[in-house]
């Protein structure tokens, strides 16, 4: 359809590149934005918004840094939180942490606590005990240190085989910051309504029927595995 089309917007431009990107096509959403440039559509914030995420879901590093240079030498746009959002999730998944905490330091905009957060879960992944240590830094900065942050720095060090660090890092969320390890929940939507479910949370009205539905399904897993 889009090939059909006499006329082309910049939001049909963006609509196709951001349609493949989410079912899986990144490279192709990427020939549709080269595409764009060669025909010499005006750019926006949201078509290199888009090209950013599907470099991301495609695992292209080089095209996505180059992407994100040529938005702000060549089209004057300057690129905004997402965008850097984009970039630094590829490079932490990517094993490339150090580039990651550059982009952080080099942003013109201060990097939020998402930010950092991202790259203290690519630092658990890729075992980067000092760079974890540096992110824990930067959010005890921003004020935004939960006990969701010395959970991780904890498990990370615990994984490095550093037991005692583990261990500080738990006594510091209990005892300097006096924080709460929350309870683990999940949401599902059923119908029109939205139920929350709580770790260790008895008081729901339907909780022995579902208490009974969990443990049936146990039984059938344990019988299908044996």
């Amino acid at each position: 359809m889009f090939n059909c089309m006499s006329e082309r917007s910049i939001v049909s431009w963006n609509v196709l590149i951001v349609g493949l990107r989410i079912h899986g096509f990144g490279e192709e959403a990427l020939k549709y934005f080269a595409l764009m440039e060669l025909e010499g559509m005006q750019m926006d914030d949201l078509i290199f918004l888009g090209a950013l995420t599907a470099c991301c879901h495609a695992g292209m590093v080089s095209e996505s840094l180059r992407i994100l240079n040529k938005m702000t030498s060549s089209y004057r746009i300057e690129p905004k939180h997402e965008h850097y959002s984009c970039l630094v999730d590829l490079l932490s998944q990517a094993g490339q942490q150090d580039k990651a905490l550059e982009t952080l330091d080099a942003m013109p905009i201060k990097a939020s606590s998402t930010l950092w957060g991202s790259l203290l879960l690519a630092c658990q992944i890729h075992q980067n005990v000092s760079l974890a240590e540096t992110a824990v830094e930067r959010f005890v900065e921003l004020k935004a240190d939960d006990s969701g942050v010395y959970v991780l720095l904890s498990n990370i060090y615990a994984d490095a085989g550093m037991g005692e660090d583990a261990l500080k890092a738990r006594r510091l969320m209990k005892d300097d910051r006096e924080l709460k390890e929350e309870a683990g929940s999940s949401i599902i939507e059923v119908g029109c309504d939205i139920h929350e479910f709580v770790n260790g949370e008895k008081s729901l009205v339907q909780v022995k029927e579902i208490y009974f539905v969990i443990q049936s399904l146990s039984k059938m897993h344990m019988f299908a595995t044996e």
